[in-house]
């Protein structure tokens, strides 16, 4: 129980302070929104991994050529996040009376999530392999840990992320969206490379 819950704390640390298309949504959401707007998208990954731990343990692991499904899915993530990048650069200063509504954040974040293929490759293959050690408690343990590393990273960015826009009197620097969507731009990239990676494969 032990080795699952340190496993699993561990990977989700890891998970959480990759860069990726959830991270730069919880930037945008908490300079823009503040840190509220910032921690709810932080939270997608308790909405979005339960489905995507079902799909890829038990529907994709015992599907022959699976790449194929997994390519579809990244090029959907891939529009997703190169639509987000447009908004994103389209937010400009980003002033605090223009935040999201409080359901947009997290449903954006879940979406994102939904869509990335690599969530399903992780759950495939690390993930997977240590739900499939011991009982159910240990496999539950081990889900529990990584969500606790993965969401406190998340938390601790929308924090940061928050103090730039109180930091600038409610209104972030015009740079920050820029940056924010070049990032977006760039994993949409990596994620269509994941897609052409997936059907040759």
């Amino acid at each position: 129980m032990i080795t699952n819950l340190t496993a699993g704390l561990v990977l989700g640390l890891s998970a959480g302070l990759q860069p990726g298309p959830l991270a730069a949504l919880v930037v945008r959401a908490a300079v823009q929104g503040g840190f509220a707007a910032g921690a709810r998208a932080a939270f997608a990954p308790l909405l979005s991994d339960g489905p995507i731990i079902l799909v890829a343990v038990l529907l994709l692991r015992p599907m022959r050529g699976y790449g194929t499904v997994l390519s579809a899915l990244a090029l959907c993530g891939a529009a997703y996040c190169l639509w987000l990048a447009w908004e994103t650069w389209r937010l400009g200063n980003m002033p605090s009376v223009r935040g999201p509504a409080p359901a947009d954040s997290l449903r954006e974040a879940v979406l994102v999530n939904l869509l990335n293929p690599n969530p399903y490759l992780f759950w495939l293959t690390v993930g997977g392999a240590w739900l499939g050690r011991g009982g159910g408690a240990e496999g539950a343990a081990f889900v529990a840990a990584f969500m606790s590393g993965i969401i406190g990273t998340k938390l601790a960015m929308a924090w940061m992320a928050a103090r730039t826009r109180t930091a600038g009197g409610g209104t972030a620097p015009p740079w920050i969206a820029r940056l924010l969507a070049v990032a977006l731009v760039i994993f949409a990239l990596q994620i269509l490379v994941t897609a052409v990676q997936g059907a040759r494969g």
